[in-house]
């Protein structure tokens, strides 16, 4: 036992000068200013609940893998597919205080934290993408821009997301056929008003949990775009698509307020001509897949209806968002319309 003592005696005396260099190493270490030529690696998070094989994800990681290659590895954003970091809904708070660094949801999301945006949820303001392109690339996306940074969401780049439409466990020729039906939508006020105003019940939940409702009856039907249909498998737990094209709202893809102004002019103008180019591209490969998508729905035993005549369901919708859009929504609403009349 005395042996024992004296061993560990002998040890702890062997042990203190190490432990004083290790010490002095380390006041070192918090006293002495980095070497000017060595850079910190800056370390960024991107949430998103698609999943990683849509091309809205594809173009999120393309941003990052631009930034990663135009900042010689300094800058890393790791992409969070299919919801790993939360919903949009939850993605839009932590975005807010810093949570998480990036996010890729639908304009729509913003509605609570930015209620300007709303406009754009407007059913039936859209003929096409090519309108929605001209009023984002225009004074009307300038100004929106502006009011996003505001409110401490930072734009990155917009993304495609095509017309929304209704697809459901069963036909739907007629808005009779929509009468009582459970249709998923997104979590957005005048969203949830045009399926109401169309005769459906809205129902909101995140995107994620919508194949599993479908399939187990949960809900009757989901609103959105033919791309996401297919790249969501929900064509086969609903394989009745109708073009109602109701809806043209983009998804964006937001930095934090908090981690941009974190970074130095030079970062951000880098991730910002990153996103514009990811943006871009996301633009084009939306183009093939829609075409793709169109192919695979007349190959295979899905049954998408085109509406020859969309006049009743233009007038159900009506102005379903008027006493439901807050002001400066409407004021908005005024110049898009403005911008295409």
């Amino acid at each position: 036992m005395r042996k024992s003592k004296i061993l560990i005696i002998i040890l702890v005396i062997l042990l203190i000068p190490c432990a004083i260099y290790e010490l002095g190493q380390w006041r070192e270490r918090l006293t002495t200013p980095p070497d000017a030529d060595s850079e910190e690696k800056i370390l960024l998070r991107l949430a998103n609940d698609l999943n990683k094989d849509h091309v809205s994800s594809q173009a999120c990681d393309r941003f990052a893998q631009l930034v990663k290659e135009r900042s010689e590895g300094r800058i890393e954003i790791h992409t969070y597919h299919g919801g790993q970091l939360g919903s949009q809904a939850e993605a839009v708070d932590q975005i807010w205080f810093g949570g998480i660094d990036f996010a890729r949801i639908s304009l729509m999301s913003l509605e609570e934290k930015v209620p300007v945006t709303d406009a754009f949820a407007v059913p039936y303001l859209f003929e096409d993408s090519d309108q929605l392109w001209e009023v984002l690339e225009g004074s009307v996306g300038e100004k929106l821009g502006g009011i996003l940074e505001e409110n401490g969401y930072i734009p990155m780049f917009y993304e495609d997301a095509g017309l929304q439409s209704i697809y459901s466990c069963r036909p739907i020729q007629t808005l009779a056929d929509l009468e009582g039906l459970r249709v998923r939508v997104s979590d957005n006020r005048v969203a949830q008003a045009t399926i109401e105003a169309l005769g459906a019940v809205p129902v909101s939940m995140p995107w994620m949990e919508v194949y599993d409702a479908l399939q187990n009856g949960v809900i009757d039907g989901a609103a959105d775009n033919l791309v996401s249909y297919f790249q969501a498998d929900h064509d086969a737990v609903a394989p009745f698509y109708t073009r109602s094209v109701h809806a043209a709202v983009p998804d964006i893809v937001i930095a934090s307020g908090i981690t941009f102004s974190d970074l130095s002019p030079e970062d951000q103008a880098l991730i910002r001509e990153c996103g514009r180019e990811a943006g871009l591209w996301q633009r084009e490969a939306w183009k093939m897949v829609e075409q793709e998508a169109l192919t695979a729905a007349a190959s295979e035993e899905i049954s998408v209806s085109t509406l020859q005549d969309l006049a009743d369901w233009e007038a159900a919708a009506g102005e379903c968002y008027q006493k439901i859009l807050p002001p400066e929504a409407l004021e908005l609403l005024a110049d898009i319309r403005a911008l295409l009349a």
